[in-house]
């Protein structure tokens, strides 16, 4: 009699991986298979949905020749209404969302916490009721009972939270450059784990070189589960696009998901080119040397002038903030560096922004700031 247990995603596996010492069996590759050394004990991740748990219990029964006296047991996070997070499950009833379709599971034995019905969905919700939600226990009980009898098939859930993901910018532009604390992330990380939730980073405006790599999260040390991309991408063609990690890849099916105008082959094409010149480790170190061009020329503008506060940068976004008493007007300075040929922009009350072209020339740089000491100093002369 062995022990075959299924979880979706890796989180929920990894305490088990530990507790019962499992081994990656690197020998199958289309779903990841654990087993211990007296190989009675075997894991499988089957990633999110139903459809992965069906065809990950039948893989795992050709590879590894189950018997009809093994133990099945699909361990994962469920939702509730008002269940306490935390509390744990066992399943006696299966409902299908989709066809309805429905199973017992037959508990012969004396459970160690109460049980309750599930309704295993399509996608993920919130819009929960009086029973548990999942998205793979229908399939992975449809399969097993194939391969083994109802007696030894069984589903067991941990209660989640209703967060299903956590998503943010890690630098935020438009009311200046402010940038995640590492500490922020690490914590972010940690309940992101504890609570099964997604990390999903917004990086539309941050990505594709803008911060001298070529996505903002790489310099936080944290690996999102999904991030989101537009703008930069096609050099001026309208596109945007996800990367999400194989785990999260697995719940995109095709026709899944579809747009009117996604897909455009011209649009991608330039995005390709795009990120084959921008990923290249010379042109992202070409921009934070015009980071450090830039930067240079303000403290010396501020050594001139002793108006700024502050002035942050993230490759080539820079962010200059005013002093209170130095009497500049942030809309005024806008309109006359635009009347003297350079564009700026307003982050807030006191704080102007420069967003410049991550190819500009180092002569631009130096005449752009030689417009905007001009100017500064022609207000400061009124």
């Amino acid at each position: 009699m062995a022990l075959h247990i299924f979880c979706a995603l890796k989180c929920e596996a990894e305490p088990i991986i530990d507790n019962f010492k499992l081994i990656r069996l690197n020998d199958f590759k289309l779903f990841k298979i654990y087993q211990s050394i007296d190989q009675e004990t075997s894991l499988v991740i089957t990633n999110v949905g139903k459809n992965n748990a069906k065809n990950a219990v039948a893989y795992h029964h050709d590879c590894i020749k189950t018997t009809k006296s093994d133990i099945w047991f699909n361990i994962g996070i469920a939702g509730h209404k008002n269940i306490a997070i935390g509390e744990i499950r066992l399943i006696n009833k299966i409902v299908d969302s989709k066809n309805k379709s429905c199973w017992y599971p037959q508990i012969i034995f004396d459970p160690p916490c109460d049980s309750i019905d599930l309704i295993s969905l399509e996608r993920p919700s919130n819009e929960y009721q009086t029973c548990l939600y999942d998205m793979e226990a229908s399939g992975f009980y449809s399969a097993a009972s194939q391969y083994g009898i109802s007696e030894l098939i069984h589903s067991v859930k941990v209660i989640s939270d209703n967060t299903s993901a956590i998503l943010l910018e890690v630098v935020q532009w438009q009311s200046g450059i402010t940038s995640a604390n590492i500490k922020f992330i690490a914590e972010l990380k940690k309940l992101a784990k504890k609570h099964n939730a997604l990390i999903i980073i917004d990086e539309v405006q941050s990505g594709i070189g803008r911060t001298g790599s070529l996505f903002a999260y790489e310099q936080f040390k944290i690996k999102p589960d999904i991030v989101c991309f537009a703008k930069g991408i096609a050099n001026g063609l309208p596109l945007g696009g996800i990367i999400t990690t194989d785990e999260v890849s697995s719940f995109m099916t095709p026709g899944l998901h579809g747009s009117t105008f996604g897909g455009n082959p011209i649009a991608c094409a330039v995005g390709e080119k795009v990120i084959d010149i921008i990923s290249k480790k010379s042109f992202l170190n070409r921009v934070k040397k015009k980071e450090k061009l830039f930067l240079g020329l303000l403290k010396d503008i501020n050594n001139n002038l002793n108006i700024f506060s502050e002035v942050k940068s993230k490759g080539l976004w820079l962010s200059v903030t005013f002093l209170e008493d130095s009497n500049i007007m942030v809309d005024e300075l806008i309109t006359k560096c635009h009347q003297n040929g350079l564009m700026i922009l307003k982050a807030n009350i006191d704080t102007v922004r420069f967003s410049p072209s991550l190819i500009i020339e180092d002569m631009l740089i130096e005449e752009s700031m030689q417009i905007f000491e001009k100017t500064l100093t022609q207000i400061q002369n009124l």
